[in-house]
Parts: C-alpha cells; sequence; structure tokens
C-alpha cells in the first residue's frame, strides 16, 4: 500500500504531520484531548465500573472506627476491633484483582495525558517524541528500543499514586497492592517497547508468538489512530472497552 506524508497546519500555526493511504484514508495525528461522554449513554458504563470499583477499594479500606459492632456468632468480625476482616489469601487476592483493574484505568489516563498538549506537559512532548519515532510505516525498528526519557514524564505520577495508597490504606493492604501494580507497570512496559523491536523472542517462541503478536498489532493500530487502544502494553483492554476507546484490527489487516 502506498503512503504519502502529508503537511497541516494546525490552529496554532504547528505543523503536524500525517500519512495517508493511497485511498486517501487519514492515518496518523499525533495529538488530542480528553473525549468526554456526550450523553448519559455514554457516561453510564464510566459510572457503573467507578461505582464497583469504588465499593471493593472501601470494602478492602480497613474501618476502625467501628469498634461497637457486635462480633458475637460472626466469624468475619474481628473482635479485637470490631470491623469485617476476609481470611490473609482472600484478602490479598482481593486486593490484587482491584489493584490490576484500577492500574488499568490509570494507565488509560496518563497515556491519554501523553496525547494532550493542553494538558500533558513533559509527559506530551516526551510521548509524541516516541510516535515519532515509531512512526506510522516504521512501527518496527532494529533494536535496542529508544525510550526518549518516558520514564522521567510518567514515573513521577506512578511514584504519587504509590505515596497515595501507602498513606491511605493499612501496611500489608498497600504494600500488596503496590506489588501487583509494579509487576503489572513491569510487564506493560516491557511488552511495549518489545512491540517496537524487530525480531524480538516474543514474536519468534511458540509459545508466546499469537499472544504478542495479537496486542501489537491492536497497539500499532492505536499508532495509527491515536484516540483507540489506549492500552500502553496491551495487557488487558478492559478500560478501553468501558471508556469508548477500543477498536479491534481489521481481520486480515497489518499495521507496520
Amino acid at each position: 500500500m502506498k503512503r504519502t506524508a502529508k503537511k497541516a497546519i494546525k490552529a496554532d500555526g504547528t505543523l503536524n504531520f500525517r500519512l495517508e493511504d493511497d485511498e486517501g484514508e487519514r492515518q496518523h495525528d499525533h495529538d488530542h484531548d480528553f473525549d468526554l461522554p456526550q450523553s448519559p449513554s455514554e457516561a453510564a458504563p464510566l459510572l457503573f465500573h467507578a461505582i464497583i470499583l469504588l465499593g471493593a477499594i472501601r470494602f478492602l479500606w480497613h474501618d476502625s472506627r467501628s469498634a461497637n459492632v457486635d462480633v458475637a456468632g460472626d466469624p468475619l468480625l474481628n473482635a479485637e476491633y470490631g470491623r469485617y476482616e476476609l481470611p490473609q489469601w482472600l484478602h490479598f487476592t482481593c486486593v490484587s484483582v482491584v489493584s490490576f483493574y484500577c492500574y488499568l484505568f490509570v494507565e488509560w489516563g496518563t497515556h491519554n495525558l501523553g496525547h494532550s498538549r493542553k494538558w500533558g506537559g513533559d509527559m506530551y512532548r516526551i510521548h509524541i517524541a516516541h510516535h515519532r519515532h515509531y512512526h506510522c510505516g516504521a512501527l518496527i525498528q532494529e533494536g535496542p528500543y529508544v525510550s526518549h526519557d518516558g520514564h522521567k514524564a510518567f514515573m513521577p505520577w506512578v511514584m504519587a499514586i504509590w505515596v497515595l495508597t501507602y498513606l491511605s490504606f493499612e501496611t500489608d493492604t498497600a504494600t500488596c497492592s503496590i506489588l501487583a501494580t509494579c509487576a503489572l507497570l513491569a510487564v506493560s512496559n516491557y511488552l511495549h517497547e518489545a512491540f517496537h523491536v524487530k525480531g524480538h523472542w516474543l514474536g519468534r517462541c511458540t509459545l508466546t508468538r499469537d499472544f504478542f503478536e495479537e496486542r501489537r498489532q491492536r497497539h500499532f493500530l492505536h499508532h495509527y489512530k491515536p484516540k483507540k487502544n489506549m492500552s500502553l502494553g496491551g495487557v488487558h483492554s478492559f478500560a478501553d472497552k468501558c471508556l469508548g476507546s477500543y477498536e479491534e484490527v481489521p481481520v486480515g489487516k497489518v499495521y507496520r
């Protein structure tokens, strides 16, 4: 497919390069701002999932103020503190699951900030440098991966969330949540870097090839349509599906 680079003058007078294929289909526009829900039907899924997540977080947030609760005959009530407590293994499982889904929404939000000229600041400048380096038609390049110091833009936000988690929850709950999200961040970042490296072992290994290529193509579609598929490493598309930014790769379509 033939692609041609075209220049567009933005309202602020800056140049924006985009690629168009031989049918004139617009393939790339680097930056955008948040698309807020325009109707109750669009806002309902976001509100529903926010209520579910907040309810789960509230349950895991131990409340020591209810010290006068009658604990007789209730095995889930802690007699010393007068509060509900799950068995330790179940408690940590619930914390990990809730942390997993919270992480997906945080990643979605920070990735959107990285595309917002108005609100993104250094996150926007650094992330757009990534999009321009790994541009449409050259999404896979020889290693090593060029990071453009992305960690300097995103890690302060991540660290702030971890500190807030530690200050808001009991030590065991906060530690479990921080470790779970740290592992997810490492996996997501590793996958994202691997997507852009030619001949990466995840794409050559029989056991991981299908998993890897499916997520790689989903991410490459994001480079062509920056408002879609905001999950950085493609670990899970739950947040994209909830917030209306998910788009499946067309059958037979291969983005490079």
